[in-house]
């Protein structure tokens, strides 16, 4: 019925819209905080307070005291994204953290085959998220996240369908000069969806990057992902940012990003080459001399326009 068709459509469009899209997991892949956003999601060999256990789940050992990150999305088509993590540090040399997130789309209107209303259509996919990582010496630490995935559609007052899954990333981080930083993740290691009726696998993501600071001032970063969405297909994108820091009466950065929007390469294979900017800013500010704040701000300009995004985190 054209219920089921509608759901359907809107659950592939919604939570699969990516360069995979068309695949599991999509939420997974998306970037959590402004400032992966505007940096293009370049960010798995370097710091993002509040939202470290998401860019790189080993980061989280370099938790000070206790972290908090939120970001409150507002998307294209009714698309609404939240998410909040809390983290801190386990002395003497640990970090451990939990994060839940959601995105999903309310009251789209089902109307049946004879044109008579059913009800609100809605999606949501979500997942809650445990972390921990260690510093293995002063140059190594390693991380693992531990995701419960769920998703429910409801395609009319009465029906909905559901599913659940778990996945699990790994992940390793290195300073081995104090100008550079190195970062690896692998996303979604054994991750899969189960229905009542059957079982889909979520595919893996191989990520890797550099972190280069010539100065206290600037940091450029360049991060490349391999996924694998079918057996004998691999592919490829590259992302590349850059943040520069003013330092007045609060410190205020500007971020720029680049980063392949579609397929760049299939089987080694050059497919297609388009690119997408991001941008956006960050304000620095203490809190009762106590606590510091980050308000960060992130722009996205691609085929359906122009996309705001506002991320919010503290230490205390």
């Amino acid at each position: 019925i054209i219920i089921r068709y509608i759901a359907t459509c809107l659950f592939f469009s919604v939570v699969f819209a990516d360069y995979a899209g068309g695949y599991p997991g999509a939420i997974s892949r998306n970037p959590v905080s402004a400032r992966e956003i505007s940096l293009s999601n370049s960010m798995v060999s370097t710091y993002n307070k509040g939202f470290s256990a998401f860019t790189n789940p080993s980061l989280v050992a370099h938790t000070k005291g206790i972290e908090i990150g939120s970001s409150l999305f507002s998307l294209p088509s009714n698309i609404g994204m939240q998410v909040f993590s809390i983290s801190r540090k386990l002395p003497p040399q640990a970090g451990a953290g939990l994060s839940v997130v959601r995105l999903g789309t309310d009251n789209i209107t089902g109307i049946s085959y004879n044109e008579e209303l059913t009800g609100p259509l809605k999606h949501n996919d979500y997942y809650v998220m445990m972390s921990f990582g260690i510093n293995w010496n002063k140059y190594l630490s390693i991380g693992i996240n531990t995701k419960a995935l769920f998703q429910r559609s409801s395609i009319s007052d009465t029906e909905t369908i559901s599913s659940d899954g778990i996945s699990f990333d790994a992940g390793i981080f290195s300073s081995p000069l104090d100008y550079l930083d190195v970062g690896i993740r692998i996303e979604n290691i054994s991750g899969k969806y189960k229905t009542d009726q059957n079982e889909v696998k979520i595919p893996a993501r191989f990520i890797s990057g550099v972190s280069y600071s010539p100065n206290t001032s600037t940091t450029l970063l360049f991060q490349h992902e391999i996924i694998d969405v079918r057996k004998k297909y691999l592919t490829h994108r590259s992302s590349f940012g850059l943040e520069y820091g003013l330092d007045y009466n609060f410190p205020i950065f500007l971020r720029f990003g680049l980063k392949q929007n579609r397929w760049g390469i299939i089987n080694k294979e050059e497919v297609e080459n388009l690119y997408v900017f991001t941008g956006g800013f960050g304000i620095q500010f203490n809190y009762l001399n106590k606590s510091t704040i980050n308000l960060d701000y992130g722009i996205i300009f691609n085929e359906i326009g122009i996309n705001n995004v506002v991320s919010l985190s503290a230490d205390l």
